[in-house]
């Protein structure tokens, strides 16, 4: 797990770039005036473990909100060793943006892997 990220937004810039975080990390601190503020969410995903499609398959919650469901990065990607990413836009936030992994129940899946994440402020 990663300590709580405190970031400083920039307009068109991004925010934060974090390399290779698991499924367990915590809410990614904004930091700056408590006013709500639309963001772009690039999630970077590139499996390079030994797994077959579908044994990674997992939702993608932003702001306890489901924006993606049964996602397989290795299916999606066309194989593993391969990047993919995903774009989430007009995501809204003051303070934190949470973003969870929810793993679909099985006994031989493996947990979710995120490579990096891209935060964008879309305001101004």
């Amino acid at each position: 797990d990663l300590k709580n990220l405190v970031i400083l937004p920039r307009v068109k810039q991004p925010i934060t770039r974090q390399p290779h975080i698991s499924h367990g990390f915590r809410p990614i601190l904004l930091q700056g005036q408590p006013t709500e503020k639309r963001y772009r969410i690039i999630l970077h995903f590139a499996e390079l473990r030994q797994v077959a499609p579908r044994e990674c398959l997992f939702d993608i919650q932003i702001q306890g909100k489901t924006v993606l469901k049964d996602f397989d990065p290795i299916a999606a990607a066309g194989g593993k060793n391969t990047a993919i990413s995903r774009v989430f836009s007009d995501i809204q936030a003051d303070r934190a943006l949470d973003i969870r992994f929810i793993p679909r129940p099985s006994p031989l899946a493996k947990p979710p892997i995120l490579s990096g994440v891209e935060i964008l402020l879309e305001d101004e």
